[in-house]
């Protein structure tokens, strides 16, 4: 595992000699266990790990096929837009995209974080949508992005997702821009809802991921509606 998790993330010889111990240690193990008159156990173990693969592919049948998402067709533009944005996210996206004046340019209402103090976003969300905000919207992390999806589930609103975080889990899968996310603001003159459902766990509502084991990180190309 160590030689593994060093050539995902090296290059050059450190990459090469990784390779080598990755697969000299089994080859080293599988030998004495052989010269110890164990082989059954290799044969042993070898057919658990296929049965266990099979019976994961088996679970998962299916599952890629599966609609992840509902389109409802084209949608009239929202009068009372009211987006959130975090100016921290992802480097500084929101200003160096000029989201907030674009947005605004929308006739959308704009609040941006105070990076300095701590801010109740869920709370913020709920004040708009009892002003009468009819799209709630987040430019921002995923972390954010769960926060207001919560609130905009929870009052049946149309629910604006910006690619300004780092990551983009969410953005990247419901397959948005993720290098400009100004794109992202043409929902508000020319959008497409879709129905999706939202991860829960404990009670907190998620749009990311979850995952264990070895996190190889990796830049994922943008996927087309």
């Amino acid at each position: 595992m160590v030689g593994v998790w060093w050539a995902l993330v090296h290059t050059g010889m450190v990459r090469v000699l990784a390779e080598v111990l990755a697969f000299a240690a089994p080859t080293v193990v599988v030998v004495l266990y052989v010269a110890s008159g164990l082989l059954w156990v290799v044969l042993v173990s070898l057919a658990l790990w296929a049965l266990a693969v099979f019976c994961g592919r088996g679970a998962l049948a299916g599952a890629e096929t599966a609609p992840a998402r509902t389109p409802q067709g084209a949608q009239a533009p929202p009068r009372r837009p009211y987006l959130i944005m975090n100016p921290r996210s992802g480097a500084g996206k929101v200003g160096r995209f000029g989201l907030r004046e674009k947005a605004e340019a929308l006739d959308a209402k704009v609040c941006v974080l105070d990076v300095a103090r701590r801010q109740d976003v869920a709370a913020l969300a709920r004040r708009a949508a009892d002003a009468g905000a009819d799209l709630l919207g987040v430019a921002g992390g995923d972390g954010t992005q769960a926060l207001v999806a919560a609130v905009a589930a929870e009052r049946d609103l149309p629910f604006l997702v910006v690619s300004a975080g780092t990551r983009n889990h969410f953005a990247l899968d419901l397959g948005l821009d993720g290098d400009d996310p100004s794109k992202c603001l043409e929902a508000l003159t020319d959008g497409i809802e879709l129905r999706i459902d939202l991860g829960v766990v404990n009670d907190r509502v998620f749009v990311n991921n979850a995952s264990f084991g070895a996190y190889a990180l990796r830049r994922a190309k943008p996927r087309l509606p």
